[in-house]
């Protein structure tokens, strides 16, 4: 999996110390943030996107359907 553009913003590459990281493309990424968000154990979460045909899409770039990308939710947990 491609995750050169997981995120818009600031990005942890290495989880914190006894964490691990993992992800998910499941559709619009605010839902399943959210769903992550609320479960024991999740740490932290990041929203964008991978694949796809542009660099450091902007969701209306994802919005138009045309670009390949899919919508990701990295989350980071405890295990």
């Amino acid at each position: 999996m491609n995750l050169s553009s997981i995120t818009q913003g600031n990005d942890n590459d290495v989880p914190a110390p006894g964490n691990e990281f993992a992800q998910f493309a499941a559709g619009c990424f605010w839902g399943v943030e959210l769903a992550f968000q609320r479960v024991s154990g999740v740490t932290h979460t990041e929203v964008g996107y991978t694949q796809g045909f542009l660099h450091n899409p902007s969701y209306e770039d994802i919005c138009t359907n045309t670009t390949n990308h899919a919508e990701i939710v990295r989350v980071q947990y405890d295990p």
